[in-house]
């Protein structure tokens, strides 16, 4: 994949993890953008192996999370940056990607926990927990406390690709 596709790539991840952090919402563009870019790495791969095992790894990631969607274990915007990332980085990758994805998110939802400590007992969110930006705007988003998922998922997208695609 020629090198400015990779760091338009990185620039949509790190735009969704900003986007989650701030206001618990990844704009559907980004995850169509994203995917979008694999299919043309994909296409400029001429592999059609290797493509229709990546299409059917990102396939299976999409139903696996829909289904966690269906129960509000995790957010639909987060759904689509993963299923997009899975068909970027490839089906080889995918283990490493869903384990990272989990431990960085497990970091993230203990982060989550002390910021909901300190904003119960000081009065002060650090606004992990709570989206600033969200609790500033009248009427929009909420003071439920909820967990900024898409930050692991764009993490661990950018370090996948960062593998697959080394810096020159």
């Amino acid at each position: 994949m020629p090198m400015p596709l990779v760091q338009i790539a990185g620039l949509i991840l790190a735009t969704a993890a900003i986007s989650d952090l701030c206001w618990r919402r990844i704009p559907n563009i980004l995850a169509l953008a994203l995917a979008v870019l694999g299919i043309v790495h994909l296409a400029l791969d001429f592999d059609a192996a290797s493509a229709g095992w990546s299409i059917a790894a990102a396939s299976a990631v999409l139903l696996l999370l829909v289904i966690a969607w269906t129960r509000n274990w995790i957010g639909g915007g987060d759904v689509k940056l993963a299923a997009a990332a899975v068909l970027l980085i490839g089906y080889r990758r995918v283990p490493d990607f869903l384990v990272l994805t989990a431990l960085l998110g497990g970091g993230i939802a203990l982060l989550t926990l002390a910021d909901i400590y300190v904003d119960r007992f000081y009065g002060r969110s650090l606004g992990f927990a709570f989206p600033v930006a969200a609790r500033r705007a009248e009427g929009f988003g909420s003071d439920k406390p909820s967990v900024p998922y898409g930050i692991a998922i764009s993490a661990a997208g950018l370090l996948m690709l960062f593998q697959v695609f080394p810096p020159r």
